[in-house]
């Protein structure tokens, strides 16, 4: 379920809506209090992405430890979370916990480097099958690849 989807249906909407352009405004104190009071009525779903801003906002406001914090709430709501993986990173980076930081870096790319792997395979067996293809039309077959 999208955190908007979830958003629209709560209360809480227009007070989202105000801490985001706090947000883009660069008035991270006060976004970060507007996501605090929105917190306490959102499920967990949109609880998870709440944490995440909140982690934002305090990493902007230089305040690394308490940004980690919140993107752990994050990971303990919902574990497959990149943005709260990659937050994470970023706060253990500003803490200089160099190691925790990459091996944090490396959760966030997770689910895309699966998917890129997943995706590399199935071009490599296109490939495959093309370069068959084409070895025999060279030698004067013309029969067209299957590429399932």
């Amino acid at each position: 379920m999208q955190y908007s989807t979830v958003l629209s249906s709560t209360p809480v909407a227009s007070a989202h809506c105000q801490a985001e352009e706090l947000l883009r405004q660069g008035r991270y104190e006060d976004a970060l209090q507007c996501f605090q009071q929105a917190a306490a009525e959102l499920q967990a779903v949109a609880l998870a992405d709440n944490y995440v801003q909140q982690a934002v906002c305090l990493i902007h406001l230089e305040r690394p430890q308490a940004a980690l914090q919140m993107s752990d709430r994050a990971i303990a709501l919902e574990a497959g979370h990149p943005q709260a993986w990659l937050f994470r990173a970023v706060a253990l980076n500003r803490l200089g916990q160099f190691q925790a930081s990459y091996k944090a870096y490396d959760r966030a790319l997770g689910q895309r480097s699966r998917a890129a792997q997943s995706l590399r395979s199935v071009v490599k067996k296109r490939l495959v099958t093309l370069k068959s293809f084409l070895h025999g039309r060279l030698r004067g077959h013309v029969s067209l690849p299957r590429l399932n």
